[in-house]
């Protein structure tokens, strides 16, 4: 039977709709070499093989090195971990796109070549999913929505979470220069020690223990000096990996104009354990994940009513043509549906659960933080109000009681050991102190717009 005109029409329509094939082959030698040459400093000019078009980077300035908002927002956008994982979003649409589509019709056709009679017998029958298309399609697509969705809060939840490790990074990285500048600062007043210390054994007036002594200050001195500059190293590695740079890249870092500056923290408590659940995406993405699962639950209650098809129906007998309908009813005998319903209904119990104690392991990171951060701002307060000023204090003493001859060398010595000490704690305090800052607000979560993840 040859195809008329008409047939050939139905055939292009049906093949109008058709997505060809498009293949994206894997080089990883081209990966690598793309990798190696990625930098800051021409990161723009690089947008296009990076794959990152210039834009999606957030502006900044790298004139002056990167600001901590810079560097956060910059490892959120080329991060390669994060860059994967919005890639499911694209997948999450795919489904809603699937989840709206109609239900295709079935066509089902026969022909009967008679053996003694010259009219042929066959016939034509279309059918549609009726339960499908009524009952089932408008839960499948809004299922479909929310996962997209919880897709979205989880990709946000990830992105908060690299967003405060490159601000932490960041942190490490100005104390660990100021830690260098105090090492540096240091080694001198200890070089300077020594040679005084040498030059009064010379005199008769110093010990040779006093000397050694003197001696290990300063050898002990250039090994913190080595533990320094290696975990600088170590965390500036880090802040490369997160910004999705080669980890031998010399990130510049903008310093501020008083790193060792202290500023009292007010935060409202309450406010905070208030708006959580509204805030942390994780607990908006469990959210979403047990309003998905209460879809699925309506859906697989929805299966219980038989499936009807329903569509025309053309015969042709001995030269007679017969036009009508078809129908076919399911018989809901033996299965109801019930074991999928049984566990969906477990699906959603389980998701409840998982938001509950999403909840509070928020509730519980929350409130450590909180605690650290009350606790390193009060070990800053005694040190910058109490201890600081009492070993500066005492230093001026004991150098005027040295030249009066009340106190020996070894003294002087021990105390000078002691204010070293106390001045790279204060660094340290700082660091923590501003360390434990971020990692509250990574736990209160973003402040987000209402219609959906940031």
């Amino acid at each position: 039977m040859r195809m008329g005109f008409k047939g050939w029409i139905g055939l292009t329509l049906l093949l109008a709709g058709c997505v060809p094939y498009e293949p994206r082959p894997l080089d990883p030698e081209d990966e690598w070499r793309r990798l190696e040459g990625l930098s800051l400093d021409n990161l723009k000019s690089q947008g296009g093989a990076s794959g990152i078009g210039n834009s999606d980077l957030p502006p900044f300035d790298y004139s002056n090195g990167l600001s901590s908002d810079e560097a956060a927002s910059l490892a959120v956008v080329l991060n390669p971990a994060l860059r994967a994982l919005r890639l499911r979003a694209g997948i999450a649409d795919a489904q809603i796109i699937d989840a709206g589509v109609l239900p295709n019709p079935e066509l089902d056709t026969k022909w009967l070549l008679p053996t003694n009679a010259a009219a042929w017998k066959g016939e034509v029958n279309a059918a549609i999913d009726l339960t499908q298309l009524l009952l089932r399609r408008g839960l499948e697509k809004e299922r479909a929505r929310i996962r997209a969705e919880e897709i979205r809060w989880d990709i946000a939840a990830e992105e908060w979470k690299v967003a405060a490790q490159a601000r932490l990074a960041w942190v490490d990285l100005i104390y660990a220069d100021e830690a260098l500048t105090v090492f540096k600062e240091t080694r001198q007043i200890l070089a300077r020690t020594l040679e005084g210390v040498e030059d009064r054994r010379k005199a008769g007036d110093s010990s040779t223990l006093e000397t050694i002594l003197a001696e290990t200050d300063l050898a002990e001195a250039d090994r913190q000096g080595v533990r320094l500059r290696s975990m600088r190293r170590i965390t500036l590695q880090s802040l490369n990996t997160l910004l999705g740079l080669p980890p031998h890249q010399d990130a510049r870092i903008e310093k501020p104009a008083s790193p060792l500056l202290y500023a009292p923290t007010q935060i409202d408590r309450s406010s905070l354990f208030d708006h959580l659940w509204q805030r942390r995406p994780e607990l908006l993405a469990a959210a979403k994940a047990h309003e998905g699962a209460e879809r699925e639950l309506q859906i697989a209650c929805r299966k219980q009513f038989p499936g009807l098809r329903l569509g025309p129906s053309f015969e042709r007998d001995g030269g007679k043509d017969l036009l009508g309908f078809n129908a076919a009813l399911e018989i809901p005998i033996f299965n109801r549906n019930h074991g999928q319903i049984a566990e969906k209904a477990a699906l959603r119990d389980e998701k409840l659960g998982l938001f509950e104690a999403e909840l509070a392991a928020a509730r519980a990171d929350l409130e450590s933080t909180l605690t650290i951060l009350e606790a390193s701002e009060s070990e800053l307060r005694i040190l910058f109000e109490e201890l600081a000023p009492r070993l500066a204090r005492m230093l001026d003493l004991t150098e005027r009681a040295l030249r009066a001859g009340e106190v020996s060398l070894f003294e002087l010595l021990t105390m000078q050991r002691r204010l070293l000490t106390s001045r790279a704690g204060v660094t340290e305090s700082l660091r923590d102190f501003h360390r434990a800052r971020i990692e509250v607000e990574r736990a209160a979560g973003p402040k987000l717009a209402k219609d959906g993840p940031p």
